[in-house]
């Protein structure tokens, strides 16, 4: 039994609306790596976005399904509420300045357990700190390197193999990504 413990999350999945305004809130402005671009295997005409540390490893993972046109959504009961991101000792003041140079409004800093954080919202309306969230069970291994370099990472999109045959088919009703 002890070597099928959950050690931690891999990655976190969110419903997104507009895809191009996600690549640029995570991607541009929170400075994550876009490190993989496949489908919803259960909606193949929508993107699966990954996004992350530098090689896209487990529990640094964001991912969102982007539906174009998607209402927002709204916390209830028992759902997660939002999403906390780890950032360098001493470096509100960097993140504060990032914000204000991209317009983002933010509230804080905050002290929770002596640490100072801030809330903001992504362009859809989560909460970035204190969704609809995924939650998924994965190996550690193989990673996002199995089919892609780290060069390469979130270059290309990736298909599972058994819907490989129909990639033109998919790839034209993928909206696209900037």
């Amino acid at each position: 039994m002890s070597n099928h413990l959950i050690n931690g999350l891999h990655h976190v999945t969110a419903i997104a609306g507009s895809v191009k305004n996600n690549v640029r809130f995570y991607t541009k402005i929170l400075g994550l790596r876009f490190v993989k671009k496949t489908i919803n295997y259960d909606s193949p005409d929508t993107w699966h976005l990954y996004y992350g540390d530098k090689t896209g490893s487990p529990g640094s993972a964001l991912t969102f399904f982007p539906f174009k046109g998607i209402s927002r959504g709204r916390s209830g009961n028992r759902s997660m509420s939002s999403v906390l991101f780890s950032i360098g000792e001493h470096s509100i003041e960097f993140w504060r300045n990032r914000f204000k140079t991209f317009q983002i409004d933010y509230r804080g800093p905050f002290k929770r357990f002596n640490e100072e954080y801030l809330t903001l919202e992504d362009f859809d309306g989560m909460p970035i700190e204190p969704g609809g969230v995924l939650f998924e069970v994965a190996t550690s291994g193989p990673g996002f390197t199995a089919d892609e370099s780290v060069e390469n990472l979130g270059s290309s999109l990736h298909l599972p193999h058994w819907l490989e045959n129909q990639r033109e088919e998919i790839a034209s009703m993928l909206e696209p990504l900037d």
